[in-house]
């Protein structure tokens, strides 16, 4: 169950840090209509509209109250795959980040892109470990980008890499569901998870502190 558990956080703490960059760099694009009823229908738009086909699943912001130069918070989205099956939905979500940090390593550092977010609340979340028809956790699949672009030539100069960090993320109650091995399948609510994360290649490490498993 631990591993379980471990495994359904890295991808979604991985697909929540996506989300909250993409909002970020939106930020930048309506500055002049901040916390106003046009200014957020157009980072929603554009949120569903880039992120509707960057990954196999389908990412559908839902909601969202308030975004600004320190974060964003008040969303409501879901990770739903092309046909139509939920794999995960998140409520009250909201993130706190350093702006002038975050512009300081793109603008001015070398070495990788770090992108900080200093805080990330969930209130409510849920999950499928559904299979598809090859036996695969759609989880798992939901990120891989749907459009792979074909791998650069040996000689071809290395962009920048891009690392996100997560220090302190609370979860107030997650709901999973799903028969991920035959057999055994799970019905199980995690309440007040505090974790961490790394996103940086070659992949995402995640620390559980603390978590209570019904």
């Amino acid at each position: 169950r631990s591993f379980l558990m471990r495994r359904f956080l890295s991808v979604l703490w991985k697909s929540l840090s996506l989300t909250i960059v993409f909002v970020l760099a939106l930020v930048f694009s309506v500055v002049m209509h901040l916390d106003t009823a046009p200014g957020l229908r157009v980072v929603k738009r554009e949120l569903n509209a880039n992120l509707g086909t960057l990954f196999a699943a389908n990412l559908e912001v839902n909601d969202l109250r308030h975004v600004g130069i320190f974060g964003a918070s008040g969303i409501d989205a879901r990770i739903v795959t092309p046909e139509g099956t939920e794999v995960i939905a998140v409520y009250g979500v909201s993130a706190h980040v350093h702006v002038l940090g975050i512009l300081k390593s793109v603008l001015l550092d070398d070495g990788p892109m770090v992108i900080r977010i200093e805080s990330l609340h969930v209130r409510d979340a849920r999950a499928s470990l559904a299979k598809d028809a090859k036996g695969e956790l759609l989880i798992a699949k939901a990120f891989e980008l749907r459009n792979p672009s074909p791998p650069p030539p040996p000689d071809a100069p290395k962009g920048r890499a891009v690392d996100v960090e997560m220090p302190r993320i609370e979860a107030q109650s997650i709901h999973i569901t799903g028969e991920p091995t035959e057999g055994f399948p799970v019905d199980a609510s995690i309440h007040d998870t505090l974790t961490s994360v790394l996103v940086r290649e070659p992949g995402v490490e995640v620390r559980l502190a603390h978590a209570k498993v019904d």
